[in-house]
Protein backbone atom coordinates (compact mmCIF):
# COMPACT_ATOMS: atom_id res chain seq x y z
CA UNK A 1 0.00 0.00 0.00
CA UNK A 2 2.48 2.25 1.00
CA UNK A 3 4.12 1.77 -2.28
CA UNK A 4 0.82 2.17 -4.23
CA UNK A 5 0.59 5.52 -2.42
CA UNK A 6 4.18 6.96 -3.53
CA UNK A 7 3.54 6.02 -6.75
CA UNK A 8 0.72 8.01 -7.20
CA UNK A 9 2.50 10.97 -5.05
CA UNK A 10 5.35 11.20 -7.50
CA UNK A 11 2.46 10.94 -10.29
CA UNK A 12 1.27 13.95 -9.32
CA UNK A 13 5.24 15.58 -8.97
CA UNK A 14 3.88 16.06 -5.12
CA UNK A 15 7.24 16.49 -4.16
CA UNK A 16 7.82 20.08 -5.77
CA UNK A 17 4.40 21.27 -4.81
CA UNK A 18 5.26 19.88 -1.00
CA UNK A 19 8.45 22.37 -1.06
CA UNK A 20 6.72 25.50 -2.80
CA UNK A 21 3.81 25.10 -0.10
CA UNK A 22 6.42 24.53 2.67
CA UNK A 23 8.21 28.21 1.59
CA UNK A 24 4.63 29.77 0.64
CA UNK A 25 3.27 29.14 4.00
CA UNK A 26 6.65 30.23 6.03
CA UNK A 27 6.73 33.44 4.05
CA UNK A 28 2.72 33.94 5.09
CA UNK A 29 3.57 33.50 8.34
CA UNK A 30 6.47 35.90 8.36
CA UNK A 31 4.81 38.73 6.34
CA UNK A 32 2.14 38.17 8.72
CA UNK A 33 3.76 39.12 11.44
CA UNK A 34 5.53 42.32 9.68
CA UNK A 35 2.45 43.67 8.10
CA UNK A 36 -0.40 43.85 11.36
CA UNK A 37 -3.89 44.77 10.45
CA UNK A 38 -4.62 46.00 13.91
CA UNK A 39 -1.61 48.99 13.51
CA UNK A 40 -4.17 52.18 14.00
CA UNK A 41 -3.34 55.14 12.04
CA UNK A 42 -1.71 53.22 9.07
CA UNK A 43 -1.84 54.76 5.74
CA UNK A 44 -3.15 51.42 4.62
CA UNK A 45 -6.34 52.29 6.19
CA UNK A 46 -9.69 53.20 4.35
CA UNK A 47 -13.36 53.59 4.77
CA UNK A 48 -15.60 51.14 2.22
CA UNK A 49 -18.82 53.05 1.39
CA UNK A 50 -20.66 51.59 4.51
CA UNK A 51 -18.36 53.21 6.65
CA UNK A 52 -16.26 50.53 7.73
CA UNK A 53 -12.74 50.68 8.60
CA UNK A 54 -10.90 48.18 5.97
CA UNK A 55 -7.09 47.47 6.17
CA UNK A 56 -5.59 46.40 2.92
CA UNK A 57 -3.00 43.73 4.63
CA UNK A 58 -6.21 42.35 6.39
CA UNK A 59 -7.68 42.01 3.27
CA UNK A 60 -4.73 40.81 1.31
CA UNK A 61 -4.17 37.87 3.87
CA UNK A 62 -7.96 37.07 3.69
CA UNK A 63 -7.64 36.44 0.20
CA UNK A 64 -4.98 34.21 0.93
CA UNK A 65 -6.58 31.85 3.32
CA UNK A 66 -9.99 31.54 0.42
CA UNK A 67 -7.00 31.06 -2.11
CA UNK A 68 -5.20 27.86 -0.29
CA UNK A 69 -8.63 26.15 -0.25
CA UNK A 70 -9.81 26.99 -3.65
CA UNK A 71 -6.63 25.99 -5.30
CA UNK A 72 -6.46 22.54 -2.95
CA UNK A 73 -10.41 21.70 -4.09
CA UNK A 74 -8.70 22.55 -8.14
CA UNK A 75 -5.61 19.91 -7.19
CA UNK A 76 -7.98 17.54 -5.78
CA UNK A 77 -10.12 17.66 -8.92
CA UNK A 78 -7.42 17.10 -11.27
CA UNK A 79 -5.32 14.70 -9.31
CA UNK A 80 -8.07 12.98 -9.03
CA UNK A 81 -8.46 11.73 -12.48
CA UNK A 82 -4.56 12.35 -12.99
CA UNK A 83 -3.17 9.45 -10.90
CA UNK A 84 -5.49 6.86 -12.96
CA UNK A 85 -4.34 8.03 -16.37
CA UNK A 86 -1.16 7.99 -15.39
CA UNK A 87 -1.27 4.86 -14.57
CA UNK A 88 -2.80 4.26 -18.26
CA UNK A 89 -0.13 6.34 -19.57
CA UNK A 90 2.98 4.46 -18.36
CA UNK A 91 0.93 1.16 -18.71
CA UNK A 92 1.97 0.89 -14.78
CA UNK A 93 -1.43 -0.72 -13.97
CA UNK A 94 -0.13 -3.67 -16.27
CA UNK A 95 3.37 -4.36 -14.65
CA UNK A 96 1.53 -3.76 -11.18
CA UNK A 97 -1.10 -6.55 -11.85
CA UNK A 98 1.56 -8.96 -13.19
CA UNK A 99 2.68 -9.32 -9.32
CA UNK A 100 0.66 -10.77 -6.79
CA UNK A 101 -1.18 -7.44 -6.35
CA UNK A 102 -5.40 -7.41 -4.56
CA UNK A 103 -7.13 -5.46 -7.24
CA UNK A 104 -9.28 -4.22 -4.07
CA UNK A 105 -5.58 -2.74 -2.58
CA UNK A 106 -5.11 -1.14 -5.83
CA UNK A 107 -8.48 0.68 -5.83
CA UNK A 108 -7.77 1.50 -2.09
CA UNK A 109 -4.61 3.00 -3.13
CA UNK A 110 -6.69 5.54 -4.25
CA UNK A 111 -9.06 6.44 -2.24
CA UNK A 112 -7.19 7.07 0.49
CA UNK A 113 -4.40 9.03 -1.49
CA UNK A 114 -7.28 11.63 -2.22
CA UNK A 115 -8.49 11.39 1.33
CA UNK A 116 -5.21 12.32 2.47
CA UNK A 117 -4.85 15.30 -0.07
CA UNK A 118 -8.10 16.20 1.41
CA UNK A 119 -6.89 16.11 5.21
CA UNK A 120 -3.60 17.81 4.28
CA UNK A 121 -5.33 21.22 2.53
CA UNK A 122 -7.75 21.32 5.28
CA UNK A 123 -4.91 21.13 7.89
CA UNK A 124 -3.18 23.79 5.57
CA UNK A 125 -6.35 26.04 5.37
CA UNK A 126 -6.29 25.67 9.24
CA UNK A 127 -2.70 27.64 9.65
CA UNK A 128 -3.63 30.06 6.58
CA UNK A 129 -6.66 30.69 8.21
CA UNK A 130 -5.22 31.16 11.83
CA UNK A 131 -2.44 33.32 10.21
CA UNK A 132 -4.79 35.56 8.54
CA UNK A 133 -6.63 36.26 11.76
CA UNK A 134 -3.98 37.22 13.42
CA UNK A 135 -3.40 41.23 14.11
CA UNK A 136 -7.08 41.18 12.18
CA UNK A 137 -9.15 43.99 13.78
CA UNK A 138 -12.33 43.44 14.16
CA UNK A 139 -14.53 43.80 10.80
CA UNK A 140 -15.62 43.27 7.64
CA UNK A 141 -12.55 41.55 6.80
CA UNK A 142 -12.89 39.41 10.20
CA UNK A 143 -16.29 38.65 9.05
CA UNK A 144 -15.36 37.45 5.71
CA UNK A 145 -12.86 35.52 7.19
CA UNK A 146 -15.38 33.59 9.63
CA UNK A 147 -17.43 33.21 6.51
CA UNK A 148 -14.72 31.72 4.82
CA UNK A 149 -13.86 29.34 7.52
CA UNK A 150 -17.42 28.23 8.40
CA UNK A 151 -18.01 27.08 4.63
CA UNK A 152 -14.71 25.08 4.36
CA UNK A 153 -15.46 22.10 5.77
CA UNK A 154 -18.99 21.74 3.68
CA UNK A 155 -16.91 22.60 0.85
CA UNK A 156 -14.43 20.16 1.32
CA UNK A 157 -16.80 17.56 1.72
CA UNK A 158 -18.89 18.15 -1.28
CA UNK A 159 -15.35 17.44 -3.05
CA UNK A 160 -14.64 14.43 -1.16
CA UNK A 161 -18.56 13.51 -2.58
CA UNK A 162 -17.64 14.43 -6.17
CA UNK A 163 -14.38 12.48 -6.01
CA UNK A 164 -16.95 9.54 -4.53
CA UNK A 165 -18.52 9.50 -8.17
CA UNK A 166 -15.13 10.98 -10.00
CA UNK A 167 -12.87 7.78 -8.84
CA UNK A 168 -15.23 4.67 -9.82
CA UNK A 169 -15.41 6.47 -13.39
CA UNK A 170 -12.01 6.53 -13.91
CA UNK A 171 -11.32 2.87 -12.72
CA UNK A 172 -14.34 1.27 -14.28
CA UNK A 173 -15.02 3.24 -17.35
CA UNK A 174 -11.69 4.27 -18.53
CA UNK A 175 -9.78 7.50 -19.04
CA UNK A 176 -11.05 8.12 -22.15
CA UNK A 177 -14.85 7.46 -21.72
CA UNK A 178 -14.33 9.02 -18.08
CA UNK A 179 -12.55 12.37 -18.92
CA UNK A 180 -15.10 13.02 -21.98
CA UNK A 181 -17.65 12.45 -19.24
CA UNK A 182 -16.33 14.62 -16.77
CA UNK A 183 -15.81 17.38 -19.31
CA UNK A 184 -19.17 17.20 -20.72
CA UNK A 185 -20.74 17.38 -17.26
CA UNK A 186 -18.72 20.73 -16.57
CA UNK A 187 -19.21 22.08 -20.07
CA UNK A 188 -23.26 22.07 -19.17
CA UNK A 189 -22.76 23.61 -15.55
CA UNK A 190 -20.91 26.53 -18.03
CA UNK A 191 -23.71 26.36 -20.51
CA UNK A 192 -26.04 26.56 -17.69
CA UNK A 193 -24.23 29.64 -16.06
CA UNK A 194 -23.77 31.73 -19.41
CA UNK A 195 -27.83 31.00 -19.93
CA UNK A 196 -28.51 32.03 -16.53
CA UNK A 197 -26.48 35.57 -17.72
CA UNK A 198 -28.03 35.89 -20.47
CA UNK A 199 -31.56 35.29 -20.42
CA UNK A 200 -31.56 35.41 -15.34
CA UNK A 201 -32.20 38.45 -13.55
CA UNK A 202 -28.93 39.66 -13.54
CA UNK A 203 -30.67 42.50 -10.93
CA UNK A 204 -29.51 40.10 -8.19
CA UNK A 205 -26.29 40.26 -9.50
CA UNK A 206 -26.34 43.98 -8.74
CA UNK A 207 -27.71 43.74 -5.71
CA UNK A 208 -25.11 41.44 -4.28
CA UNK A 209 -24.21 42.36 -0.62
CA UNK A 210 -21.52 40.40 1.39
CA UNK A 211 -23.36 42.12 4.52
CA UNK A 212 -26.66 40.37 3.62
CA UNK A 213 -25.02 37.26 2.94
CA UNK A 214 -23.64 37.78 6.29
CA UNK A 215 -26.90 38.30 7.93
CA UNK A 216 -28.42 35.78 6.36
CA UNK A 217 -26.10 33.00 7.82
CA UNK A 218 -26.37 34.81 11.41
CA UNK A 219 -29.79 33.98 10.69
CA UNK A 220 -29.55 30.31 10.21
CA UNK A 221 -27.16 29.69 12.75
CA UNK A 222 -28.60 26.43 13.38
CA UNK A 223 -28.71 25.33 9.98
CA UNK A 224 -25.43 26.32 9.31
CA UNK A 225 -23.99 24.40 12.29
CA UNK A 226 -25.83 21.76 11.24
CA UNK A 227 -24.23 21.89 7.81
CA UNK A 228 -20.92 21.98 9.10
CA UNK A 229 -21.56 18.76 11.59
CA UNK A 230 -23.43 16.40 9.52
CA UNK A 231 -21.32 17.04 6.30
CA UNK A 232 -18.37 15.25 7.45
CA UNK A 233 -19.72 12.57 8.62
CA UNK A 234 -21.69 12.06 5.48
CA UNK A 235 -19.01 12.48 3.03
CA UNK A 236 -16.88 9.97 4.49
CA UNK A 237 -20.39 7.41 4.46
CA UNK A 238 -20.51 8.30 0.73
CA UNK A 239 -16.60 8.01 -0.13
CA UNK A 240 -16.97 4.77 1.57
CA UNK A 241 -19.98 3.27 0.22
CA UNK A 242 -18.03 4.14 -3.04
CA UNK A 243 -15.08 2.47 -2.26
CA UNK A 244 -16.90 -0.59 -1.75
CA UNK A 245 -18.81 -0.84 -4.85
CA UNK A 246 -15.85 0.76 -7.00
CA UNK A 247 -13.77 -2.07 -5.58
CA UNK A 248 -16.24 -4.99 -5.95
CA UNK A 249 -17.44 -3.83 -9.67
CA UNK A 250 -12.95 -3.13 -10.18
CA UNK A 251 -12.60 -6.90 -9.45
CA UNK A 252 -14.97 -8.32 -11.36
CA UNK A 253 -14.14 -6.40 -14.23
CA UNK A 254 -10.79 -7.82 -14.18
CA UNK A 255 -11.94 -11.10 -13.82
CA UNK A 256 -14.01 -10.35 -17.25
CA UNK A 257 -11.56 -9.02 -18.84
CA UNK A 258 -8.83 -11.98 -18.42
Amino acid sequence: MGGLLYKDFVAVKGKRLVITMLIATCLFIVLRMIFRGNNEGSIYVFENIDGESVNLFDAFFLFGAFFIIWMGAFLINNWGSAIMRFDDRDKTRGYLFSMPLNKRTYVASKYIFIAIVIYVVFSLFLIWNVTAASFMREGVSMDMLDLVNGFSVPFLSMILILEAFEIPMFLLMGKEKAQMFKTAFWMALAMLAIAWFLFGDLDKIAGFDIDKIIKWIDAHEFEMMLMTVLSPIISPGIYYLSYLTAAGLYERKEVSDD
